[in-house]
């Protein structure tokens, strides 16, 4: 399932550019067609929209056929490494639980380790992409209002990350602090 995966991130690094170049297009109809009065120029640019719309919402559909298809492999993989797991626990541990119980959280713990592994790095994947096109379209098209709007987003991450390892370390203390009075229940 790792070639799938591969092939799944790369639609997206295809897929993800071409919905985002819409604004190149606009500039092109409002810079060489309107102002120039070039009205075969507008027809140019509504099938290169409509091209990369469409190229897009292939490559869209291709990205998430191979992802689903990756997670059905990851999800087959974990599920049987972890019935050969259970196959090779003792008599009395099979005797303690229900059989029930066991296959019921199997199931749902693998199908919530797929969503979480591999839709969520698809997503986050996805939007830092397009974060990074959207970012470097506006940087090209007018470089100081894109600087000027990128400065305080660089600033925000910086306060957003010192603000998480502060609230990490007090989680950290707080857990330990939680330890240590449950050691005693």
């Amino acid at each position: 399932y790792r070639g799938r995966l591969l092939l799944s991130v790369g639609f997206l690094f295809v897929g993800v550019p071409l919905g985002q170049v819409h604004p190149l297009i606009w500039k092109y109809v409002v810079d060489d067609v309107l102002i120039a009065k070039n009205a075969g120029g507008l027809w140019i640019a509504l099938l290169v929209m409509l091209a990369s719309h469409l190229l897009a919402t292939v490559f869209g559909a291709l990205q998430g056929y191979f992802l689903e298809k990756a997670g059905q492999g990851f999800v087959r993989d974990v599920r049987n490494a972890v019935f050969v797991h259970l196959e090779g626990q003792s008599m009395d541990y099979h005797h303690e639980r229900r059989t029930g119980d066991l296959v019921a959280r199997v199931i749902s713990d693998v199908d919530a380790m797929e969503t979480s592994v591999l839709g969520n790095l698809s997503d986050l994947l996805s939007e830092m992409l397009t974060f990074v096109v959207v970012a470097g379209i506006v940087i090209w098209l007018q470089p100081v209002i894109g600087l000027c709007v990128m400065l305080p987003l660089m600033l925000s991450y910086f306060v957003v990350r010192r603000f998480s390892s502060r609230v990490k370390r007090i989680y950290e203390a707080v857990r330990a602090r939680l330890g240590d009075i449950g050691s005693f229940v």
